[in-house]
């Protein structure tokens, strides 16, 4: 079969997996597939990369991985607590409120165009004191700033967007600790 009509018949199935989704999933993730629609995404006329959207692997990973990794995330959680699929650009970004003891912490986790092979990237919008493992812009250090791919803690064969936010969550415990008393509670980097 030529690649033109292979193309033709993995957006048609795409197609078919995105409207069935939208049938049976939540508002939030139904808003954000229709708006993939309504721009043409789901029927190949956007001709600029869209992350996870601008190959068949990405678009594989999406609808069989992460979309249903959210979901379990979300499922009985209160709502103000559900992570929330937002389109910025050419990335996609997760929303969510943590609340590791007694704070609760708004975050914004982003899966950039090279994700998975690239961690996402997790920056706290409530504000926070300056302190170990806190980057510029709020992002937390949570995939060993620097590594190799090689030596990286992140392992795209293994975790799925929510293994971030549980990373966060880990992290605003420790900086619940740190603030209390000073010391981060887990053992450096190296």
């Amino acid at each position: 079969m030529p690649r033109r009509d292979n193309d033709r018949e993995f957006a048609r199935s795409i197609r078919a997996m995105l409207l069935e989704l939208m049938g049976r999933h939540s508002s939030a993730l139904g808003d954000f597939l229709s708006e993939l629609r309504s721009e043409g995404l789901m029927h190949g006329r956007r001709d600029e990369p869209m992350g996870l959207l601008d190959s068949e692997a990405g678009k594989k990973r999406l609808l069989t991985v992460e979309i249903p990794a959210i979901e379990r995330y979300n499922e009985g959680r209160d709502p103000e607590f559900r992570i929330r699929l937002v389109r910025q650009g050419s990335n996609l970004v997760l929303c969510y409120r943590l609340m590791p003891t007694h704070n609760i912490y708004e975050l914004e986790t982003r899966l950039y165009s090279s994700y998975p092979i690239v961690p996402p990237e997790t920056r706290v919008l409530t504000p926070l004191r300056h302190c170990p493992h806190l980057l510029e812009g709020q992002t937390l250090c949570l995939w060993r700033q620097g590594s190799s791919r090689q030596n990286n803690r992140w392992d795209p064969a293994r975790y799925t967007c929510v293994f971030a936010v549980q990373a966060a969550w880990r992290w605003l415990a420790c900086y619940e600790i740190w603030y209390d008393t000073g010391e981060w509670p887990l053992p450096e980097a190296r």
